[in-house]
């Protein structure tokens, strides 16, 4: 079984829980029996394999060496274990980075590749402090924090060597954008354009095929041919990795990013923009 440095411990403790319910499935333990091996409840188990807790290191060992694991595996899973503890860079952050977000947040520098639909809103990932602060009028949110989670995440990305992005935006995020004072639109157009300049970037703007894309989503793709997909909703926060998700998510990315407008063509076509 295949295992891979992560740089980031929220990403880190969800694999480790991914690979450890393998071992154990593979080695034809239930929970509650893997769990007596280290003396803990099948749902201590359970709640490791789903990345909702972190071990310690000599636990992974040992219930490696007892679901049969090679050397190779346990020295990787084991030192994965260690890098679950480490604070991620969103801590100082915490109030501006949701929780069920953080996983996605950490571990996007280190894709290889990332494809994302935004409906209703333009991307974290490109707005304009002054944009941020628009969609965070109600005092109950810290724009302060947000903004700053947002301007150290687009640092984190936005690198010469960060990862290959297609960033699709919806129609009705422009509309909205086309609300706010001139001031902000004119700021977060040319935002736009600047980052569509990257190298590794590129920007589009849905058409009406984009709805049948249905709630924000990230697919990310690593080296290691790990891949996730990020789903966002109003009722909570998804991760998948089954592959016919995967397949169908990067489907309906493709089918949509055929007919979108590119995002410097669409600029300059409006005049509220200008």
């Amino acid at each position: 079984m295949g295992t891979t440095e992560v740089r980031g411990p929220t990403l880190a403790k969800w694999r480790l829980g991914r690979e450890m319910q393998k071992l154990r499935e593979d080695a034809g333990l239930s929970p509650a029996e893997a769990g007596a091996l280290i003396g803990v409840v099948r749902q201590t188990i359970s709640r490791m394999e789903r990345g909702a807790v972190a071990v310690r290191s000599e636990r992974i060992e040992t219930l490696c060496n007892r679901y049969g694991a090679s050397t190779e595996t346990i020295s990787a899973l084991t030192a994965m274990a260690v890098r679950v503890n480490e604070r991620g860079w969103w801590e100082r952050y915490k109030g501006g980075v949701r929780q069920a977000f953080r996983m996605y947040a950490e571990s996007e520098p280190e894709a290889r590749s990332i494809d994302t639909y935004e409906p209703e809103f333009l991307p974290g990932l490109v707005q304009t402090p002054e944009y941020t602060r628009q969609l965070h009028i109600d005092p109950r949110d810290d724009a302060d924090l947000i903004v700053g989670a947002r301007v150290n995440r687009q640092k984190r990305v936005f690198r010469s060597d960060g990862p290959r992005m297609r960033i699709l935006i919806g129609s009705g995020a422009m509309r909205l954008l086309g609300d706010l004072p001139p001031e902000v639109r004119i700021e977060q157009a040319a935002r736009l354009r600047e980052i569509n300049r990257y190298e590794q970037v590129d920007i589009g703007i849905g058409t009406r095929l984009t709805a049948a894309l249905g709630v924000p989503f990230a697919l990310a793709r690593f080296e290691d041919d790990f891949a996730f997909v990020y789903m966002d909703a109003l009722d909570g926060c998804r991760y998948e990795s089954a592959p016919d998700i995967l397949s169908n998510y990067q489907a309906s990315f493709e089918r949509a990013w055929g007919s979108a407008t590119p995002v410097e063509r669409f600029v300059d076509e409006q005049e509220w923009l200008a």
